[in-house]
């Protein structure tokens, strides 16, 4: 072969195998940096993941590096208010043929909106149905949930969503802000594509961490009723139906103020941090079928008006003493109960199974018979002077959600004693 014919061979193959792959990747790297590439590139995130989420998609960046991509600046908004919902300050993607990888950095969720929230992502992410897809794993380290100006925020945050065509799972793990690091409460939610009609289910397991129950007030408002120090520590597994929630609850309420259970909302007064150590509650439908459990309290006040009203409503026996004043200081309460839909059965603890409130100079109230009482009985101890007379009955339980209900008359009722009998006497001259 002669000379010039090998010179024209080595200048192709070092035009076609050196200079061309230069510049192309040269010129590659001019063109991801200029501003319409960059614009392009970041539309395509956004509507990725607004077709994954559900939600308003807005990124301040996207950058990619080696192994992966960070996005910075992102917010969801709600795709028909607009309002903010969450905001994360940077995110580092990496994708594999099994799993996407997100590390979130400094998260926020708006609190008085993660009802919206959690109903967007559970109708595109859980009911979304189709093929299986890459495992999702978000991770961490703190997670602040933004609500009055406050910040409560969990920490170590772990979330894996695996979607498959028979459903969809979600699992959680994070720890409490000011509990130790191995105390992680998980909560695993899964929606059912294999069952007609596909239902979501979902379970919390604290293990040894102790929840707030006022982070679940957005779900359950009746959970601030408890007061703002009351935990939660045990177990919930829970179904959605089509006539509402069925649920089994096992675990402890540390902290519930009674004050604020009782006295805020019903003509008596109650105070005190009791504990309820539920062995098994039962719901059907989004009511209580069956409980049973013990709470315990260490001291407080209680007024008479609620004594008399627990003799009359529930048979049990108050122990008047003539110098009791109309609000009496307690030592001890400690009850124990059995609940379902026919009967409620009460007790005091082991040891003085008779006595369920006692003083320092004996008890205040006891239990006069074994007998079992109704349900509805309760409500006539907290509510036992009221205008209005309706049947209680599985049959009105409709018009009770759809009707409006009037509201104690706090003043009248506070006030309102039983009426004594007081002959009238005639004097003549």
């Amino acid at each position: 072969m002669r000379f010039s014919t090998r010179r024209r061979l080595c200048r192709g193959a070092f035009v076609l195998l050196c200079l061309l792959p230069t510049v192309f990747v040269a010129g590659a790297a001019v063109v991801v940096h200029t501003p319409p590439y960059r614009a392009l590139r970041l539309a395509a995130w956004q509507s990725r993941l607004a077709d994954r989420l559900g939600l308003d998609v807005q990124l301040a960046s996207v950058e990619p590096q080696s192994g992966g991509t960070v996005i910075l600046g992102i917010e969801l908004r709600d795709p028909e208010s607009h309002e903010w919902l969450v905001r994360i300050r940077s995110a580092e993607v990496t994708t594999s043929d099994l799993m996407t990888c997100v590390e979130l950095g400094q998260p926020e969720i708006r609190y008085d909106r993660l009802t919206r929230l959690t109903e967007l992502l559970h109708e595109r992410v859980l009911m979304r149905a189709g093929p299986r897809e890459p495992v999702w794993q978000l991770e961490a380290p703190s997670l602040a949930l933004r609500r009055d100006g406050q910040a409560p925020s969990l920490h170590n945050l772990q979330c894996v969503v695996d979607s498959r065509p028979e459903g969809t799972e979600l699992l959680v793990a994070f720890t409490v802000a000011g509990q130790a690091a191995d105390r992680r409460a998980r909560l695993r939610v899964a929606r059912n594509r294999q069952i007609d009609p596909p239902a979501t289910g979902w379970e919390l397991h604290t293990g040894s961490a102790d929840l707030l129950c006022s982070l679940g007030t957005v779900w359950f408002p009746g959970l601030g009723n408890l007061g703002d120090q009351c935990t939660f520590r045990g177990s919930i597994w829970a179904e959605q139906g089509s006539d509402g929630w069925n649920a089994d609850v096992a675990g402890t309420l540390r902290d519930m103020d009674l004050d604020h259970l009782v006295t805020s909302q019903f003509p008596h007064k109650l105070t005190g941090m009791a504990e309820l150590v539920m062995h098994g509650v039962r719901m059907h439908q989004g009511r209580v079928v069956k409980a049973s459990g013990q709470l315990r309290c260490g001291g407080g006040a209680v007024s008479r008006s609620l004594l008399d009203a627990a003799e009359r409503a529930l048979q049990l026996q108050h122990h008047a003493r003539a110098e009791d004043a109309p609000l009496l200081e307690y030592g001890q309460l400690a009850l124990c109960f059995s609940l379902d839909d026919r009967n409620l059965t009460m007790s005091g603890p082991a040891d003085s199974p008779a006595t369920i409130m006692a003083d320092t100079q004996g008890p205040l109230l006891s239990v006069n018979q074994s007998q079992p009482v109704s349900p509805v009985d309760v409500l006539r101890m907290l509510v036992p002077h009221n205008d209005v007379h309706v049947p209680a009955t599985r049959e009105t339980a409709g018009l009770f959600r759809t009707l409006p209900l009037p509201r104690i008359a706090r003043s009248a009722a506070r006030d309102a004693r039983p009426t004594e009998y007081t002959p009238l006497r005639l004097r003549t001259r």
